[in-house]
């Protein structure tokens, strides 16, 4: 019994200090509207019919940007292992997943062109790496529309379908070789205009986390980057006070 008491009493406190310390945090908050330089810059390197690259927009990119996109600035890279070359008056490309990962990369190049607005690009951008069918997807049957409602879709549709949309492609492409150290994989997300082999399992999936360890450490401190520790000793204290429960009800 003593033991149990000690728990919950050492839940207390670790409750108490995380709600100190949360408090402390919010009095540093800086909740108000940042301007585009003053945001957390994160570019991200994929390919439009990457597993990979899919599942990290659905799980980590997502609800990542719902509780801290004010804080970040996101730059979307859509080329990933892709090969370009320039044959008589066009750009030639070659891409890990097909030619109609190629057309993807090009409507999402062309997005990234046309929609300048960061709301509806990324709103647009992540309808089609969540709702894709990677299994039976065409040029056809790529979400092109299904994901433009509300979207000038006629300029886009300009883009895809003419000259802008492949040099837009070729710009993406020369972007990804710029990438020091060089691309290996996808997704390859840069934080604040680093990237590192080091940090990647953590961008690619615990974005949130490296999120808020860069905004700390720049002084800023969301209050979506402090609940953890709450949440933690709140967990603590429910398992301590069930043993307890269970305990005396044997007894």
């Amino acid at each position: 019994m003593e033991s149990f008491v000690w728990i919950i009493v050492s839940a207390l406190s670790i409750f108490h200090v995380a709600l100190a310390h949360e408090g402390h945090d919010h009095r540093h908050h800086q909740t108000q509207n940042l301007s585009s330089d003053q945001r957390l810059p994160i570019t991200i390197y994929y390919e439009s019919l990457c597993p990979d690259s899919t599942r990290f927009f659905k799980e980590q990119l997502e609800p990542a940007h719902k509780s801290l996109g004010q804080y970040i600035n996101i730059e979307f890279v859509p080329y990933g292992k892709a090969n370009q070359w320039y044959s008589g008056d066009s750009y030639q490309f070659e891409c890990q997943h097909g030619p109609t990962e190629c057309y993807g990369n090009i409507v999402q190049a062309c997005a990234v062109n046309v929609y300048h607005d960061e709301i509806n690009q990324f709103n647009y951008l992540t309808c089609l790496m969540t709702t894709v069918d990677l299994r039976n997807v065409t040029n056809a049957t790529y979400p092109v529309e299904e994901c433009a409602v509300g979207l000038d879709v006629d300029n886009l549709k300009r883009c895809i379908d003419g000259p802008e949309g492949l040099r837009f492609l070729s710009i993406m492409g020369n972007k990804t070789t710029e990438l020091n150290p060089k691309l290996q994989s996808v997704p390859a997300i840069a934080v604040n205009t680093s990237f590192s082999y080091e940090e990647q399992d953590e961008a690619v999936n615990n974005l949130k986390s490296l999120i808020c360890t860069r905004l700390k450490a720049a002084n800023t401190v969301p209050e979506e980057c402090t609940s953890s520790a709450i949440t933690a000793a709140s967990s603590i204290l429910l398992v301590a006070l069930a043993s307890l429960f269970i305990t005396t009800a044997a007894s």
